[in-house]
């Protein structure tokens, strides 16, 4: 029985052991927890400021108050999403644990060229493509929004390109902060006790260049009334119809799109920050910019996002990648990228008969033949033959009168020529008509 008793025993020795490990590991895991809500404190033991950035998923409805879950913070793709070249993706930043009356600056940042191909070229509104995007889905925002226009960057207007004008970055629970403001600074928003801000937005900072790979980024400050801001813009996706044939990212493998928070400070704490909090999509979610043709009787309108061309007979427009071919009368027009070729068809007309056809008219003016004028002439020596009278008396003058072929002024008005066959009889009719001058 003694060894059935210790064996019994046995369970009751390694139940206790168990219990201890389950005791041990509840306790590190409160610890962790405590030193995360730690984490989550500044030094004074208020909760920490804090930025977490997402984007909409456009794929089966926008993110807004029905679908707040569109708004992720994972990959865009074909799966989830469709931003054609031109249009606008949605973002959001919300910005917690703040103190009404602080001054706080936050730094976006985009790719702006990926291995010479462009991505995201700047800044739009958030609801310029999606207009029922809702930025407070799923959050509790304070007043606003407070809007603060975007400027247009150098480097993009540098590149040929215009952008989308009246744009702005919008704001809930809170007001942008007005350039050539001074703050108060207990924190890291500056490096002094006051701190002074210059432009809001800064000037753009733009990392590498566009013959390679670059970063664009801008910085913003805005001044809480609440504990939670909610902060949201657009990127707009580089298209071909701007930056020209095989320049957008949308052809390249990989997520080449990223839209990223760098930057995170504030006056009343001096360990704000944010770290580098990514946003991706795929070129998979990315198409060629969308065309929608229209036709009426004599006009053809074209529209692709920020273009509308309208073409009557005659005018070939061309998008890049495309070879058009138009037909009118007389003209052939084929358009290749870069290069336009008209070839134009001699016109020919025909004028049918009026009149018998077995009539055929030459109208023919000959040149009127003007009248002769007179002459003299000295007789010579042989030809006196009028004696004494002194009439044609040799080295007398002779008076001549005009010759005849210079006293007809001949004009021929029309020559026709009529030929009739009947039974092998040829008829030719001519009808001169003569001026005399006498």
């Amino acid at each position: 029985m003694q060894p059935v008793g210790q064996s019994m025993n046995t369970p009751s020795k390694r139940t206790k052991r168990s219990g201890l490990g389950i005791s041990t590991a509840v306790l590190v895991s409160s610890v962790a927890l405590f030193g995360f809500a730690l984490s989550r404190r500044d030094a004074s033991g208020q909760p920490k400021a804090s930025v977490s950035i997402e984007q909409c998923a456009n794929a089966n409805s926008t993110c807004n108050a029905a679908e707040p879950s569109n708004w992720i913070t994972g990959n865009l793709n074909q799966n989830n999403s469709s931003y054609p070249e031109g249009t606008s993706v949605p973002y959001r930043a919300i910005v917690s644990g703040l103190a009404a009356g602080e001054t706080y600056a936050v730094r976006l940042e985009w790719d702006s060229t990926e291995s010479t191909h462009h991505a995201l070229d700047y800044l739009t509104d958030f609801d310029r493509t999606e207009s029922a995007a809702d930025p407070c889905a799923g959050v509790t925002c304070g007043s606003g929004p407070a809007t603060l226009g975007v400027p247009s960057d150098p480097n993009v207007v540098a590149g040929g390109v215009t952008p989308v004008g009246g744009q702005a970055l919008h704001l809930w629970g809170g007001a942008f902060t007005g350039s050539g403001s001074s703050v108060n600074n207990t924190g890291n928003l500056c490096a002094g006790v006051t701190c002074m801000i210059g432009a809001n937005p800064s000037a753009y900072l733009l990392t590498g260049d566009y013959t390679g790979s670059s970063k664009t980024s801008i910085e913003l400050y805005f001044t809480a009334a609440s504990s939670t801001v909610v902060l949201a813009w657009g990127g707009h996706v580089a298209a071909q119809t701007d930056w020209g044939l095989g320049k957008s990212a949308s052809a390249l493998n990989g997520s080449p799109y990223h839209m990223r928070v760098i930057g995170f400070r504030c006056s009343d704490a001096s360990n704000c920050s944010v770290g580098n909090q990514d946003l991706s999509m795929s070129a998979t979610a990315v198409d060629p910019p969308v065309t929608t043709t229209t036709t009426t009787p004599g006009t053809t309108t074209t529209t692709t996002p920020g273009t509308t061309t309208t073409t009557t007979p005659g005018t070939t427009t061309t998008t890049p990648g495309t070879t058009t071919t138009t037909t009118t009368p007389g003209t052939t027009t084929t358009t290749t990228p870069g290069t336009t070729t008209t070839t134009t068809r001699p016109a020919t007309t025909t004028t049918p008969p009026t009149t018998n056809p077995g009539v055929i008219f030459f109208p023919t003016q000959i040149p009127e033949i003007t009248q002769g004028s007179e002459t003299t002439r000295t007789i010579p020596p042989n030809e006196d033959s009028d004696g004494p009278d002194g009439v044609e008396a040799a080295g007398n003058n002779e008076v001549l009168p005009a010759t005849g072929s210079n006293q007809t002024s001949l004009t021929l008005l029309g020559l026709a020529l009529v030929c009739f066959a009947v039974g092998g009889l040829v008829i030719i009719a001519i009808r001169p008509e003569d001026r005399q001058s006498k």
